[in-house]
Parts: structure tokens; C-alpha cells; sequence
């Protein structure tokens, strides 16, 4: 997905596996029993966990109300140790029994230092990270028109108990607030979701409607008969030293972190965040990449989503090619 994040205008928004639609009678048989779901639109309709991606927003929400600040620092340890009956560790802990050492949320961003996230997380509590989920749309509808898009949601208690049976499950931990906070937990958000909250942070805290339709001709004379303008649907304050905490987190993670191989000397100054969202046991994680360029003077928003794409940086391979072909940067050939 592909946004505009001075107008909200949808540049670009793909699903794939996709079908010819010239020879969708003949095959629609087909096509309804593929297991691939090629006329399912994963783009507007697919709810994921979102992984790391989330990470921004819940430094956001943080910084705004007051429960950490941008150059406060705190020490990763690991292992995270403040619940007795639960103790999660650090991504980099588990692959190494190392530690991202005293951090401020720019280098937890670029680092994607899941127990900064975890303290973070548990200081912000779960309804102002549910508050800001909603200003940033998350969980809400875009506003795009296609009649398949779905609202989804962000994790919450109400949201766990509709869908948890087991009447002691329901309840929630502060195990749930942890894993929420770096992405996981109960989240079901589509990626043209991910785009306009990537393209919300870029514009400093305007979210617009998503809109694909331009605008409406006559049939008689080519007259303009609608106009889509640009919507505001949420201005949300933001101060410019918390904002530039954020987003300087997210052009490191470009420059120096996760996304680093695939944009070393690109021309364009780049923020993004890449996303891991496991799944399970024996199932590959889902891969994410938000971002928007140019840093200095954003113009675009992606969103790129893979399923089972194994880890986050592969999704941004897309994205650059992407930002190639939207700056000019290479010839696109069919």
C-alpha cells in the first residue's frame, strides 16, 4: 500500500496472489477453491499482527503521557524480570545471551529493543496505548471505498474477551500489556492501516481518509460531478522533540539497523520500521515494513506485508523498489 501523506490519496494498493481479471468467469471456479484466496484483497481485508511496526506508535503514546521521555534511558537487562510468573526476554538475548546495554527510545526503535518496549509498555498501560491506536487508526476503518475493507482491531481487554473462551483466559495480564506493547498480543490490523499510520507520523500527526477515488466525471460533457478533497480524521498533538525522538529512531533504522543492507547509499534519506510476527511453532513469521520518504520532506507512505516472509527486512526489499520506482530511481519493465 501506497499513500499520499498530504492528501491521504491511495497511490498504490496490491494483493497477491491476484488473477486475470479477463478470464475471471471462466475461472472463477477455480479461483473460489484455490487456497491461496487470490480474490481475497489482503491489503484492505487481511488483519496481522503487526510486529515491530507497532513499536512507534506505543513510543508515542508513552512519550506523550508523560511515562517516559525522549532522553530518558533505560538498561536492558535481557530478561525482563519485573512479574514473577512471567519473564520475556529480549529478542537479542535469545540469540545471543547479549543486551542492547542504556538505550533512549531513538536507539529502542532502531534497535527494536523488545524490553525497552516491555517496560515502556507496562509504565503506558494498555488503554493509552488503545487511545493512541485509535488516533493513529489502528483498528479503525480508513475510509477508502471498497466495501471489503475491515476495521480489525488493536489489543485490548474488551477485545479479548470476545474472542477468548475460557473464562480465566479472558482476563487480562500484565503478560498481554507486554506482548501488545512490541506488537504481538491480540492485535488484528490490515496494512492499509500500517500505511496511513506510517504516513500520520511522517506528517506529524495529521490523519487523513484513505481515498482511491480521484474524482467523478459526467458521462455527457467530462464534467467534474464529485471531487474527493482531503479529509481530515484525526489531528493528533504531537511535540516536535517527542515526534523527532520517533522519527529519528525510525531513519536509524534505515541507516544502521535492520533495513541498513538494503538501503546502503540509496540517494534518498529514509525513515521505516521493519516488523517479525511469529506465529507459532513450525510457521514462519509474517514480515512487515513501514516507511515514508523523503525524511526531510515526506511525500509517500508504503506498507509492504508479507505472509510468512520470515522477517521484517525482506518485506523493505519490496519498498525499495517501490521508492525506486516513485523517484524515478530505475525503469520499471513489463
Amino acid at each position: 500500500v501506497v499513500i499520499d501523506i498530504k492528501t491521504g490519496d491511495l497511490l498504490a494498493c496490491a494483493s497477491y496472489p491476484t488473477y486475470d481479471l479477463s478470464r475471471f468467469n471462466e475461472d472463477y471456479s477455480m479461483l473460489l477453491e484455490n487456497e491461496a484466496k487470490p480474490m481475497w484483497n489482503r491489503a484492505v481485508s487481511g488483519t496481522y499482527t503487526p510486529g515491530s511496526t507497532f513499536k512507534p506508535l506505543v513510543a508515542i503514546a508513552a512519550l506523550e503521557s508523560g511515562k517516559i521521555t525522549a532522553n530518558e534511558r533505560i538498561t536492558d537487562e535481557g530478561i525482563y524480570r519485573f512479574y514473577e510468573d512471567y519473564q520475556p526476554k529480549c529478542w537479542i538475548w535469545q540469540e545471543g545471551h547479549t543486551t542492547h546495554g542504556n538505550i533512549n527510545v531513538s536507539t529502542a526503535i532502531e534497535s527494536s529493543c523488545n524490553y525497552f518496549f516491555y517496560e515502556t509498555g507496562r509504565r503506558t498501560g494498555i488503554d493509552i496505548i488503545d487511545e493512541y491506536g485509535a488516533k493513529f487508526g489502528l483498528g479503525e476503518l480508513t475510509g477508502v471505498e471498497l466495501p471489503e475493507e475491515v476495521r480489525g482491531s488493536v489489543a485490548s481487554p474488551e477485545y479479548k474477551k470476545k474472542v477468548v473462551k475460557d473464562q480465566w483466559d479472558r482476563s487480562w495480564f500484565g503478560a498481554d500489556t507486554l506482548q501488545a506493547a512490541i506488537g504481538q498480543s491480540y492485535h488484528a490490523i490490515t496494512p492499509i492501516q500500517l500505511a496511513n499510520y506510517a504516513a500520520t507520523i511522517a506528517n506529524g500527526g495529521t490523519r487523513y481518509k484513505v481515498n482511491l477515488i480521484k474524482n467523478v466525471r459526467s458521462s455527457v460533457d467530462n464534467s467534474i460531478v464529485m471531487e474527493n478533497n482531503p479529509t481530515v480524521m484525526e489531528n493528533i498533538v504531537i511535540s516536535p522533540e517527542n515526534l523527532n525522538a520517533v522519527k529519528e529512531g525510525m531513519k536509524n533504522v534505515v541507516d544502521e539497523g535492520s533495513a541498513h543492507a538494503i538501503f546502503a547509499g540509496y540517494p534518498i534519506k529514509i525513515g521505516g520500521k521493519t516488523g517479525t510476527a511469529q506465529l507459532g511453532r513450525n510457521v514462519s513469521n509474517n514480515a512487515f515494513f513501514i516507511a515514508f520518504a523523503p525524511f526531510d520532506n515526506p511525500e509517500i507512505a508504503i506498507c509492504v506485508a508479507i505472509e510468512h516472509g520470515v522477517r521484517g527486512a525482506n518485506a523493505a526489499y519490496v519498498a525499495r523498489d517501490l521508492f525506486d520506482y516513485y523517484f524515478g530511481l530505475t525503469t520499471v519493465t513489463q
